[in-house]
């Protein structure tokens, strides 16, 4: 079996991470966690494309949706242990 290498780390949570997708075309990535905010990167860039705050609580799941009507940028839908489910449209 072959051995796999960390090519990018990406820093800039100032608390541990919970969540962590990517897109479904694969060229955006999310993060949230215990400091209460979402990150959206560019793969295999790992520049931040949007930092994106409005839980009160850690962020425990992210997930970008596929749905047509969103091709171009889909959305993102986060919840935290609040039990807080919010709907995100990235800026870009």
């Amino acid at each position: 079996a072959g051995t796999m290498a960390s090519s990018k780390q990406l820093l800039s949570h100032s608390a541990w991470i919970r969540t962590v997708r990517f897109s479904p075309d694969a060229s955006r990535l999310v993060s949230g966690g215990g400091d209460q905010v979402i990150i959206v990167w560019t793969v295999p860039e790992g520049s931040i494309l949007q930092r994106i705050a409005g839980h009160e609580a850690t962020v425990s799941s992210t997930v970008f949706l596929q749905w047509p009507l969103f091709s171009r940028v889909p959305p993102l839908v986060s919840a935290d242990y609040d039990g807080r489910v919010l709907l995100w449209l990235p800026d870009r």
